[in-house]
């Protein structure tokens, strides 16, 4: 992943820094700015190495700090970095199968009911599905809902996740449940589809 960070302002930012504050479930290995004085019109370019430990939640910050003007500015991103990107399709096409790992997820389960500011065709949310790394598991519930499933690999080894999404018939009411090997891979993968289909 990389850091790039522009001097807009007319005058250097000096004493610069960014730095990324991290947790357990993830290792980040940031590479320092190349310089402490921005000129304007620079670009300062960092390389961040992450590798995934756990699942995680809430993504990590970025905070840059630097002098504009002789008057000290501080100002924290949120990065984009989500569980999902580290994850990997995972399928179930036998329903007694299917029953069978969603019973074992059950303490995990996370659940979501939204309504949508607009309908929604299955189609779409099944695209959604997919750019989050997530596969069909077909023939699993009714037809008007959605089962979906991946899997990450960790330092404790496989983990699998399971999206169910029943579909109300009006294409703006969803009830989303999440269950997985652990908790905070079920809500992370939850909180994702959420954020998605409520702020489109």
């Amino acid at each position: 992943m990389g850091i790039f960070i522009q001097n807009k302002h007319t005058g250097p930012l000096e004493q610069f820094e960014s730095t990324i504050q991290g947790f357990p479930e993830i290792l980040l290995k940031v590479a320092p700015p190349q310089t402490s004085t921005v000129a304007p019109g620079e670009q300062v370019r960092q390389r961040v190495d992450v590798r995934l430990e756990q699942p995680f939640v809430t993504p990590p910050t970025l905070s840059v700090r630097f002098v504009a003007d002789g008057v000290p500015v501080s100002i924290t991103l949120t990065v984009p970095i989500a569980t999902c990107k580290f994850a990997t399709a995972y399928t179930l096409t036998d329903p007694k199968q299917f029953a069978g790992v969603w019973g074992q997820g059950a303490a995990s389960e996370s659940q979501q009911t939204i309504k949508t500011n607009r309908a929604f065709e299955q189609s779409a949310i099944c695209n959604l599905l997919k750019a989050f790394k997530c596969d069909m598991c077909l023939g699993i519930d009714k037809p008007q809902n959605l089962v979906a499933g991946a899997q990450l690999v960790t330092a404790t080894g496989r983990q699998w996740m399971l999206l169910r999404i029943e579909c109300a018939p009006a294409g703006n009411q969803f009830r989303i449940t999440g269950r997985a090997t652990t908790a905070e891979f079920a809500q992370s993968m939850v909180e994702l589809v959420v954020d998605q289909l409520t702020n489109v």
